[in-house]
């Protein structure tokens, strides 16, 4: 695929996708209502390109009338297979928080016209806690909305930026404002690469909060392997940040390859919150998060959303399974376990639960 088309394509298929059509085929064959449902959306994506364009016209005038967020603004951010998913659905379902819709991933540039438009025709569904690799159902359900992102930091997905591109201190605080005053509400987005590059977007949105999920080192690996098996197609390419500043593995083994990204997570969560701070940038044990959830939504509602809740507010949340299962060979998951004691020998979590 010649370099122009991944451009194009960019705001519809992951970045880290060599080979699309297999890709297609994974998805029809993994018996996943969200991935069907991921592969019609892109595809409407590409076919409404035309209708986009008039949108972005309207899109443009809209954000000239805002300047910045009143409300507070939470970002969900951390590794893939982290749990940030699951962490969103939570927070969107107990809590007033609105958030970029699937409808909206097909207007790339004019997501909050199509919404103003468009939004009011949609049969709403709860948000249920289901995902397909991030991907929920319905057009009504949360989306990423990682093209906005692309506009602020270069569509090259694999990377991590230095810095946000041109103008963008100016219209992304307005287009959040923008979406705050069309949806009347407090706005939540999850973007994983925010535990990255959160102190660029910090600056400049100062009603920002980021909260970032870690996860048992080990279960995280063998994710991360999965997914370079069912998503990517090959386990010596990586799922996720691809950047020239994460260490790699010396011998070449895809199995310490995998181990050095956990470790590229963890210090890179540690950057984040040194450089933002305790109090704006929160890092959250998925596991402890799972045990007791409503500990967390409770902290947001109070900390972050200024709510005042009773005690018993939010006893209705149940504890979440915790993913812990061995998916993988015995070889490899032991191979795992033994480089991540390595890596992370303060860690006591590379120990399989």
């Amino acid at each position: 695929m010649e370099k122009k088309d991944r451009q194009f394509l960019r705001s519809y298929l992951p970045s880290h996708i060599h080979n699309p059509f297999n890709l297609v085929f994974r998805l029809l064959t993994s018996g996943s209502a969200e991935a069907r449902f991921a592969l019609i959306g892109a595809l409407m994506g590409i076919i409404i390109v035309p209708v986009d364009f008039v949108l972005s016209v309207f899109e443009k005038r809209l954000y000239a009338r805002y300047r910045t967020p009143r409300k507070p603004l939470v970002f969900v951010c951390g590794p893939p297979r982290s749990g940030t998913t699951l962490l969103s659905q939570a927070l969107i379902n107990n809590l007033p928080l609105q958030y970029f819709n699937n409808l909206t991933s097909w207007f790339p540039r004019a997501p909050l016209t199509a919404m103003h438009l468009f939004g009011h025709w949609l049969p709403r569904h709860e948000v249920n806690y289901t995902a397909f690799y991030g991907k929920t159902r319905y057009l009504s359900g949360p989306n990423d909305a990682l093209y906005l992102w692309d506009r602020w930091v270069g569509k090259n997905r694999d990377t991590v930026p230095d810095r946000l591109l041109p103008d963008a201190e100016k219209y992304m605080p307005q287009l959040f404002a923008a979406a705050e005053d069309l949806l009347d509400s407090a706005l939540i987005n999850k973007n994983n690469r925010l535990n990255t590059y959160a102190h660029l977007a910090a600056d400049a949105l100062p009603t920002a909060f980021f909260i970032c999920m870690r996860r048992n080192p080990l279960m995280l690996a063998q994710s991360l392997l999965i997914a370079r098996k069912e998503i990517v197609g090959h386990v010596d390419l990586p799922y996720g940040i691809d950047s020239d500043d994460r260490p790699r593995s010396a011998t070449g083994d895809y199995l310490d390859d995998i181990c050095q990204q956990v470790l590229y997570y963890e210090r890179a969560a540690e950057r984040q919150q040194q450089l933002i701070g305790k109090e704006r940038f929160w890092i959250v044990d998925y596991e402890q998060f799972c045990h007791m959830p409503q500990q967390l939504v409770r902290q947001v509602a109070q900390s972050i959303l200024n709510l005042s809740v009773p005690p018993d507010y939010f006893s209705h949340l149940e504890p979440f399974h915790v993913s812990d299962k061995v998916r993988i060979s015995e070889e490899e998951f032991n191979g795992l376990r033994r480089r991540l004691e390595q890596l992370l020998p303060d860690r006591p979590s590379t120990q399989s639960a």
